[in-house]
């Protein structure tokens, strides 16, 4: 259920603006959960801005996944369509660390693979893919975004320290999420009368804390992560945790 507004003001910090002049940026990070990072992701995941990026990087771990799929599915025995075709990867289920804003675990869940039968053409979404963060805010802001996918507007780059700025002018400029290809399938998905649906779920908490756990181990087909090993203090925590999170023959 969605959290009241109230109840998550305790977890966003105090607004700070951005250092008005390049020279008075000290390098300290703003908190990944402040106003900026979620507008900034917001704008690199949802808007056409960071189309060109996610091009780059989300696509193409979605391609990987696909082409895994295929060659690992012809290898099995193809069952007939029913209210499981979500579950029928053998790369099923597939975590996605550090998801932030969800839209790499989002396209991998709406990614589709088209299936003939007697009743014509149905979408099977191969993935069941489980997102997990430890900001709740982020998790909270997307959430709000896939549940209430209305165009908003936002200007990512108004507050941001000259150190970034380009041309004076992009300081203004707009972008509108979610992208009107999003709204669309999410709208579309509504009014389906079916059972095949994608499946996508998200956990809030710390990524080897919940998952380090012997009790997780091999229990994931496949994990696809991006902006986010960097984020570790000791690379082999994440090495380590990910190797017990896959089953014989992840990826």
């Amino acid at each position: 259920p969605a959290l009241p507004i109230q109840s998550l003001s305790k977890y966003i910090p105090t607004y700070k603006p951005s250092h008005s002049n390049a020279n008075e940026f000290d390098g300290e990070e703003e908190p990944y959960n402040s106003a900026s990072h979620i507008i900034t992701h917001m704008a690199r995941d949802w808007t056409a801005v960071g189309v060109s990026i996610r091009n780059d990087t989300y696509d193409w771990i979605v391609d990987q996944l696909l082409s895994y799929h295929d060659v690992q599915f012809n290898g099995h025995s193809q069952p007939q369509l029913d209210s499981t075709c979500s579950q029928q990867s053998p790369l099923s289920p597939v975590l996605v660390p550090g998801a932030g804003m969800a839209r790499l675990a989002f396209d991998i869940a709406f990614a589709a693979r088209n299936q003939n039968d007697n009743d014509g053409t149905k979408h099977c979404y191969p993935f069941v893919v489980e997102a997990v963060d430890n900001s709740i805010v982020m998790a909270t802001a997307a959430y709000h975004l896939l549940h209430h996918p209305d165009f908003l507007k936002i200007y990512p780059i108004a507050a941001d320290p000259f150190i970034n700025e380009v041309d004076t002018h992009w300081r203004w400029d707009s972008a509108v999420f979610p992208e009107e290809d999003v709204v669309d399938q999410l709208r579309r998905l509504r009014v389906q009368q079916t059972s095949h649906q994608p499946s996508l779920s998200y956990v809030i908490g710390d990524f080897v804390s919940v998952y380090a756990s012997p009790s997780k181990h091999g229990m994931y087909g496949s994990i696809a992560t991006c902006f986010f090993i960097d984020t570790s203090t000791n690379i082999y925590e994440y090495i380590l945790t990910i190797r017990n999170l896959l089953r014989t023959g992840g990826v």
